[in-house]
C-alpha cells in the first residue's frame, strides 16, 4: 500500500499496521513502549549533563548526605576518591553538598541564574578578611592590667610567672598583637594534663636516651648561662673519642663550631641571646629544666594518651638504668602505613580520621589524580576557595587528606604518646610546641630576602613561580600522586602532561566567567618545576625526570621576578615563607603545618591561602593572571602584595620571634615546675 501524498503519517502509519493485521490495542501498546523507551534515554543523558553543572557520583554504600562530591576545577568529570579497596557498587547520583565552612565556593550565585550573575567571591573574601583583620588589631589589651584580664578570660588561669616582664618587653619593642596566643597554648593544654612531674620525667627521658634520633635540647638554668644546649654525656663522650680518631663519624645533633648541639636548637638559642639580661634574675628563681628540640624537618610528637600509648610511657617507669629507643620512638617503613595508623590515636578512634585511616586506600599514582583531560581526581578536586587554613588541614576531621599530603607517608621515626618538644612546626594531629625557624630569623641567608633583588611590580612576569626538590614523602616512596609538591608540579604543567585547563575568571565587574584554554595558553601562566636532583635521586626517585619536568637550579631572587609566588611544605614546613611574604610579589601558601605566626596573620589580607589539595589552584590563576576570556585583576594581587609586605615589618621581625620566645619560656617554667609560678602582681 502506497501512502497518498498530503495523507498524515500518523494515519498513513494506523494504516500500514492495519494491512499487515495489527489490531488498534496492540498498536497502541506498541506506541506506548515507544515513548517510554524515548523519555528513558532522555533522563540519562540530561543526568549526563547535569553531572557537570553541578552534581556528581557516589556510592551507594555510602550515606550521600556524609560523602563529599568532587567537582573537577581542570575538567569535566567530577570524580569521588575510592574510600576502600572494595568492588565498585551500584552508583546514584546526588545533589553537590553545600561547601564546607573552611571554604567558599568558585562563584556564589544567590538567586535565579537567568536573573542574577554569579559572582567571583575572591573580592568578598578579601573584604571580609580586612575587616576581620582591623578588629583584630583594635582590640589587643593596652595595658598590663588589660593583658592580665584578657588572659584569664581566654584560658581560665592566671598567666604565668614574669608575665609582667613579658609584656614590658613586648610592648618596648612596639609588639601590636598582645593575646595573640591561643595556638601556643591549645598545643600546652595536654601536656599541662600531664602534670609538672610526668612532663619532666618525659622530657628527661627523651634528651637521655632518644638523643640519637636527631634531637636537640634547650637547657634553662642560671648557673648555666640562663640559655644553653643540652650536653648529652654519651655525645660529649664521643666528641672527645672524635678528636682522637678524625675519621669518627658525627651525628646530626654533634656539631662542631657555631653550631655545636644542633642546627636548630643553636638556631633558637640566638633568638634568645637578648633574653639573657631580661630574665637572667628571674630564671634564677626557678628549678633548672631543659625541654628537647626536634632537629629534624618533619614534626615527632604523635600525642593522644590513650590506653595504648599509656601502657608505653609508663613502662619507662619500671626501667632503671638502660631505655631501648623503641621504648619512646615508633619507626616507620615505606608503605608501611604504621604512622596513620598511629595517628588515630592521636584523635581519636571516634574522629572522622579515626573511622576512616583503617583500610582506606591512600597511595595514588601521578596519572591517578590527574585525567588525560586535566581534569583533578579523588579528593583535593574541589574547585573551593579557603576562607580557614586550619579548618582545610585539620587532619582529624579531613581523612581525605591522607590522599594529598605525603606527610601521612613519612618515614622518619615518631614518638610513642605525648613528649615535650620543641618543632619548627606541627600538623594539626601532631603535638610538637611550635618555635621560629632559623631560616625565618635569616641565621645562615639560606633564605633571605634582599629588597635591591626584588624587581617592581610593572617589571614582573604574569606568572606563578616555584623551585624546589621532590621532598614530602617517604624514602623511595613512589605514589606520586599522594604527595604534595608532585602534585602542585603535576597541576601546573599542562603543557608537559598534555592536558587542557578549566580555568575560572572574573570580569571587570567581578562576575564569574569559566573557559577552557588549551595547554600551551595555560602554561604561559605557570613557571613551576622541579629542580635538578641528579645527586640524590636515590633519595627522590630516579624516575622522576621521565615524569615531571625539571630545570636546573638557579637562585632564590629568581622568584621575584614572578607576580605570584607559591610556598610548599617539603618534608616539614618551609623555610621560604617570611621572604616570600617580605618581596614584593604575592605569596600563595598551602601548608599542612602550623607554625608560631600562622593566627597572626591573615588570609586574604596578607597572602592567598590556597587548599592541601590545591583543587583551586588555577581559579586563583584565572582570577589574578586573567584567562583568554577575562581581565586580570592586577590591583588586588599587587594589594595583597604590598599588605603582606608590611606585614612581614611589622609582625615577623627578629624582635617579634624574641617576643614569642620570652613568652613560651614563662609557660614552660610553669610546665615543668608546677602551678606555683605564676603572676600574682
Amino acid at each position: 500500500m502506497i501512502k497518498r501524498s498530503g495523507q498524515p503519517w500518523g494515519a498513513g502509519l494506523l494504516g500500514l499496521l492495519r494491512s499487515l493485521g495489527l489490531p488498534r490495542k496492540r498498536f497502541m501498546l506498541i506506541g506506548l513502549f515507544s515513548v517510554i523507551f524515548l523519555m528513558y534515554t532522555f533522563i540519562n543523558y540530561s543526568n549526563a549533563i547535569h553531572a557537570r553543572l553541578g552534581f556528581g557520583i557516589v556510592s551507594a554504600q555510602a550515606p550521600v548526605d556524609t560523602i563529599p562530591v568532587c567537582i573537577s576545577p581542570l575538567g569535566v568529570s567530577p570524580t569521588v576518591p575510592p574510600l576502600n579497596n572494595q568492588l565498585p557498587v551500584q552508583d546514584v547520583i546526588v545533589h553537590t553538598p553545600p561547601p564546607s565552612p573552611s571554604s567558599s565556593p568558585v562563584g556564589n550565585d544567590d538567586g535565579d541564574a537567568d536573573k542574577k550573575e554569579a559572582m567571583h567571591p575572591i573580592p568578598h573574601l578579601m573584604e571580609a578578611a580586612e575587616a576581620k583583620w582591623a578588629a583584630m588589631l583594635q582590640r589587643q589589651s593596652s595595658t598590663l592590667d588589660a593583658a592580665v584580664k584578657e588572659y584569664k578570660r581566654r584560658y581560665g588561669m592566671a598567666p604565668p610567672d614574669g608575665f609582667d616582664l613579658w609584656f614590658e618587653y613586648a610592648r618596648s619593642n612596639n609588639l601590636k598583637l598582645v593575646d595573640e596566643y591561643d595556638d601556643l597554648m591549645a598545643t600546652l593544654a595536654p601536656l599541662r594534663r600531664l602534670g609538672p612531674k610526668e612532663a619532666r620525667r618525659r622530657a628527661e627521658n627523651m634528651l637521655k636516651f632518644g638523643f640519637e634520633e636527631s634531637i636537640g635540647g634547650l637547657v634553662i638554668d642560671a648557673k648555666d648561662g640562663v640559655f644553653s644546649y643540652w650536653k648529652d654525656p654519651k655525645a660529649e663522650e664521643e666528641k672527645r673519642n672524635r678528636k682522637k680518631n678524625k675519621a669518627a663519624k658525627r651525628s646530626l645533633v654533634e656539631m662542631e663550631g657555631e653550631d655545636e648541639g644542633g642546627y636548630r636548637t643553636r638556631g633558637l638559642l640566638r633568638m634568645l641571646e637578648p633574653l639573657k639580661d631580661v630574665l637572667g634574675e628571674k630564671v634564677a628563681e626557678w628549678p633548672a629544666f631543659a625541654i628537647p628540640v626536634n632537629e629534624l624537618a618533619e614534626a615527632r610528637v604523635v600525642g593522644g594518651d590513650d590506653e595504648k600509648w599509656k601502657a608505653q610511657t609508663d613502662a619507662l617507669e619500671t626501667k632503671k638504668e638502660k631505655y631501648e629507643l623503641d621504648d619512646l620512638w615508633h619507626r616507620h617503613q615505606v608503605a608501611a602505613r604504621t604512622l596513620s595508623e598511629d595517628l588515630i590515636h592521636a584523635c581519636d578512634a571516634n574522629s572522622r580520621y579515626g573511622k576512616m585511616a583503617v583500610g582506606t586506600r591512600f597511595e595514588f599514582g601521578i596519572h591517578e589524580v590527574l585525567g588525560s583531560n586535566g581534569d583533578l581526581k579523588g579528593e583535593g578536586s574541589k574547585a573551593e576557595f579557603v576562607t580557614d587554613p586550619n579548618a582545610d588541614n585539620d587532619m582529624c576531621e579531613r581523612p581525605e587528606l591522607m590522599a594529598l599530603h605525603g606527610v601521612h607517608r613519612g618515614t622518619r621515626s615518631t614518638t610513642k604518646g605525648l613528649y615535650p618538644m620543641l618543632s619548627y612546626g606541627h600538623p594539626s594531629a601532631f603535638n610538637d610546641i611550635a618555635i621560629p625557624s632559623r631560616y625565618q630569623w635569616d641565621v645562615d641567608g639560606s633564605y633571605e630576602y634582599y629588597d635591591g633583588d626584588d624587581v617592581a611590580w610593572e617589571e614582573k612576569e604574569s606568572k606563578i613561580y616555584w623551585r624546589g626538590e621532590p621532598s614530602g614523602g617517604g624514602h623511595g616512596d613512589q605514589y606520586y600522586g599522594s604527595m604534595h609538591r608532585h602534585r602542585l608540579v603535576a597541576l601546573t604543567n599542562p603543557a608537559h602532561f598534555k592536558t587542557s585547563v578549566l580555568v575560572s575568571g572574573a570580569s571587570a565587574s567581578g562576575a564569574l566567567i569559566q573557559s577552557t584554554e588549551p595547554a600551551h595558553i595555560a602554561q604561559t601562566l605557570t613557571n613551576i618545576t622541579f629542580s635538578d636532583i641528579s645527586s640524590m635521586c636515590e633519595m627522590f626517585g630516579c624516575d622522576l625526570p621521565s615524569i615531571f619536568p625539571f630545570e636546573e637550579r638557579n637562585d632564590f631572587s629568581e622568584a621575584w621576578k614572578n607576580k605570584l609566588v607559591i610556598d610548599s611544605d617539603g618534608w616539614g614546613p618551609s623555610g621560604r615563607w617570611r621572604a616570600l611574604m617580605a618581596s614584593k610579589s604575592t605569596a600563595i601558601r598551602s601548608s599542612i603545618y602550623r607554625e608560631w605566626f600562622g593566627e597572626r596573620q591573615m588570609p586574604w589580607v596578607h597572602y592567598v591561602p590556597a587548599s592541601v589539595g590545591l583543587g583551586e589552584l588555577w581559579g586563583l590563576l584565572g582570577f589574578f593572571l586573567g584567562t583568554s576570556e577575562s581581565p586580570t585583576h592586577d590591583a588586588e594581587a599587587r594589594k595583597i602584595a604590598e599588605q603582606g609586605a608590611l606585614w612581614v615589618k611589622e609582625h615577623m621581625r627578629k624582635q617579634d620571634m624574641t617576643i614569642y620566645c620570652f613568652r613560651l619560656v614563662l609557660e614552660l617554667n610553669r610546665l615543668f615546675n608546677g602551678e606555683e609560678w605564676v603572676y600574682k602582681g
